[in-house]
C-alpha cells in the first residue's frame, strides 16, 4: 500500500506530456470522478467489438462509479491520455482487494482506434 507521502509525489508528476515515437504529443493526466462522462461517452465511441473484451462494460455508468471508488480507495490508479481535449484512452493498474496479494496486480489499457499502433499503450502502461 503507498504512503501518504508516495501518493503526494506521484500526484505531482500529473498532468505531463508525452512525446510519441510518431512525433505526436500527448497530455497524460490521472483520473478522478471529474472525468466520469467522459469516460463515458468515450466507451460509448469504441467499437462494440472493443468493449466486448473490456473486463467491464464502460457505457455503464454504474461501473465507471465503481471505477471511480476503486481510484478514490487507493485500489486502482488510472492514467488517461488527451489529445487536446480529445480522450484518446486510458491505462489502468488494478490492486487485488486481498490484502496479502496487494502486490499482484493487472494492467488494462484501451486506446480510441485512431491512436493504435503508435506505442501509447504501452507508454502509458510505463507510467
Amino acid at each position: 500500500m503507498t504512503t501518504d507521502v508516495q501518493a503526494s509525489s506521484f500526484r505531482r508528476t500529473f498532468p505531463r506530456k508525452v512525446r510519441l515515437d510518431n512525433g505526436q504529443t500527448l497530455e497524460l493526466r490521472l483520473m478522478d470522478a471529474s472525468q466520469r462522462d467522459e469516460l463515458i461517452a468515450f466507451g460509448r465511441e469504441l467499437p462494440r467489438r472493443d468493449v466486448m473484451f473490456l473486463r467491464m462494460d464502460i457505457t455503464d455508468p454504474k461501473n465507471i462509479d465503481e471505477w471511480i471508488k476503486n481510484i478514490e480507495a487507493g485500489r486502482t490508479v488510472t492514467v488517461l491520455a488527451y489529445d487536446g481535449d480529445k480522450l484518446a484512452g486510458w491505462a489502468s493498474l488494478h490492486h487485488n482487494e486481498v490484502l496479502w496479494t496487494r502486490h499482484v496486480g493487472e494492467i488494462r489499457t484501451i486506446l480510441g482506434e485512431g491512436y493504435r499502433g503508435i506505442r501509447l499503450g504501452a507508454r502509458m502502461a510505463e507510467e
